[in-house]
């Protein structure tokens, strides 16, 4: 049972809830921030960068579906 309704509910939600953090590492997480211990610097780590845009792109379609949509 549901608390709220499925057009409330995005699914940025449910996957942290299912799988955790939605970034690949958690160098670029917004909840689960955690340093790499390989890292010297993130701000001219090439592999930072390209995987914050990837944490970034996935949110933007994760915040904008609800479980509704998937329910279409």
């Amino acid at each position: 049972m549901l608390l709220t309704t499925p057009d409330e509910i995005k699914m940025s939600t449910v996957h942290r809830i299912l799988e955790g953090p939605i970034a690949m590492l958690p160098c670029v997480s917004l909840n689960f921030y955690e340093k790499c211990e390989d890292c010297k610097d993130e701000e001219t780590c090439s592999v930072n960068r390209l995987m914050a845009q990837v944490r970034d792109n996935t949110l933007a379609i994760l915040e904008n579906q609800t479980l509704a949509d998937l329910l279409k």
